[in-house]
């Protein structure tokens, strides 16, 4: 008897653990769902389809739609793991970090992604990144700035937000980063499935950042620059925040073995 109560234990545990798996995945999956609606309005509408204003009406309804799953939907159905709705905020990673090391790391990449964004933008200015947009089918820049931000902001609060935050509650941290990383790819799937390693692994990059600073405003703000024409701003303020992690973390373990007794 106490061995059938020891095995029945082992599986409810077992079961647990997988979970958070299964609603990590979920997460994910709700914007494939979203992605897979949002040309309804257009129909509905009869809108002529790749027209300026099917455009807009798409990225409307993933950002209102996103908000208002990840604002509404997902902390009723996560309140068995979050309390109170500012547990689930920070959650999310939309607060600002509580740790000095992570705000620091947090402050430096927006320092150096801000002003070699305005350096970019003073010398090159909109010309370039226009004729890219237009080359891809996005018929104006005010569309392709709006289409970057909304993919910005819902696909960062889904897949680098609270997806990696109820993973990183069971599992290492390198699953958080390496599962929606992989889902994330495949939302790129239209690319081609050359671009969904790339894709991929842009996601871990993010997924790295978010973890290192415990926020996803920086992940939202290098998914922004990157869509809409500015990589290196993004890139470098990445390469700092990344350089600043390991020394931070080299002075404060440094700083432990001093203070060991001998």
């Amino acid at each position: 008897m106490h061995e059938t109560s020891n095995t029945k234990k082992s599986l409810e545990q077992q079961s647990g653990a997988y979970r958070p798996l299964l609603i990590g995945i979920a997460i994910c999956g709700l914007w494939f769902i979203l992605a897979m609606f949002s040309g309804i309005p257009s129909v509905l509408l009869r809108v002529e389809a790749g027209s300026q204003l099917d455009q807009s009406l798409s990225h409307w309804f993933k950002l209102i739609g996103g908000l208002l799953i990840v604002f509404g939907l997902l902390p009723v159905l996560l309140h068995g793991y979050y309390q109170t709705y500012k547990t689930y905020l920070r959650a999310t990673g939309m607060l600002f970090p509580i740790e000095k090391n992570q705000s620091m790391v947090l402050i430096a990449f927006i320092l150096v992604a801000s002003i070699l964004f305005a350096a970019d933008f003073t010398q090159n200015g909109l010309t370039g990144v226009r004729e890219y947009h237009i080359a891809n089918g996005v018929l104006t820049l005010e569309l392709a700035a709006f289409g970057s931000l909304q993919a910005a902001i819902i696909e960062e609060l889904m897949f680098r937000g609270i997806a990696f935050s109820v993973l990183k509650r069971r599992f290492p941290v390198w699953v958080a980063i390496l599962l929606p990383s992989i889902l994330f790819g495949f939302a790129h799937v239209y690319w081609g499935l050359g671009r969904v390693a790339v894709a991929a692994f842009i996601g871990m990059l993010f997924a790295i950042l978010r973890w290192r600073t415990d926020n996803v405003w920086g992940p939202m703000a290098m998914h922004f620059l990157i869509n809409f024409g500015f990589p290196i701003p993004a890139w470098v303020g990445w390469l700092i925040a990344v350089i600043l992690t390991a020394g931070l973390e080299m002075t404060k373990r440094f700083s432990s073995n001093q203070l060991r007794p001998s």
